[in-house]
């Protein structure tokens, strides 16, 4: 298996110094044919590495890995041993998805933040020292801070294994629309929570000391 690899490798060192020195298109397209199977093992590899993307379309993330593999291939030393090529187009691959897709991994902080946000317990009435670390997302709703829709598409995205997909198949409207439901209604109680310690801070945190 590692004697056919090395032969893979160096046949694509080869078309790559050729298309280096002619930048003809047919020969990045031999090139692409050729590490087919290895950028189908990558784009496997980063979702596992990279859960926010689990919901984007495999041809969409082909076809970032093009442009990788474009990359890599024009910024490649043409004398690169062979056995790095693949680590070569990992590496560009890897970076290439994070750049397209950092506004998913933004939601998803956004999430994961806000689930082990310390809540403060003054939001269920009355006032401890020490806050809460869980969140009871129904208050939110019963107080009109989200809205039914918000909630109720939020609480299914946490709580079950759907993705955006399929909660959008389910709801009939698109994939955007349910992102959208659910970062917003995370915005909002963000908001709220963060007003709320504001207040907390304001009253108990801020007497000077004599």
């Amino acid at each position: 298996m590692d004697n056919y690899n090395d032969v893979i490798n160096d046949h694509v060192r080869e078309l790559i110094i050729v298309y280096k020195k002619t930048n003809d298109q047919e020969y990045f397209k031999d090139i692409l044919q050729s590490v087919d199977k290895l950028l189908l093992k990558l784009i496997h590899r980063a979702r596992q590495k990279m859960p926010y993307i689990k919901d984007v379309d495999a041809n969409d993330l082909y076809q970032i890995a093009i442009i990788a593999l474009y990359k890599a291939v024009e910024k490649m030393p043409a004398k690169e041993d062979p056995n790095k090529i693949p680590a070569w187009i990992s590496s560009y691959l890897m970076a290439e998805v994070r750049k397209s897709y950092r506004y998913l991994l933004k939601e998803m902080n956004c999430l994961v933040e806000f689930t082990a946000y310390e809540v403060f317990s003054s939001l269920h009435g009355g006032f401890h020292q020490e806050p809460i670390n869980t969140v009871d997302y129904e208050d939110f709703y019963k107080k009109g801070i989200i809205t039914d829709v918000e909630y109720r598409t939020m609480m299914e995205y946490i709580t079950t294994s759907k993705s955006i997909n399929e909660l959008a198949d389910k709801e009939g409207i698109s994939g955007p629309s349910v992102r959208n439901r659910v970062t917003r209604a995370i915005r909002k109680m963000k908001k709220e929570i963060k007003r709320q310690s504001l207040m907390l801070k304001f009253k108990y945190g801020l007497r000077k000391e004599k």
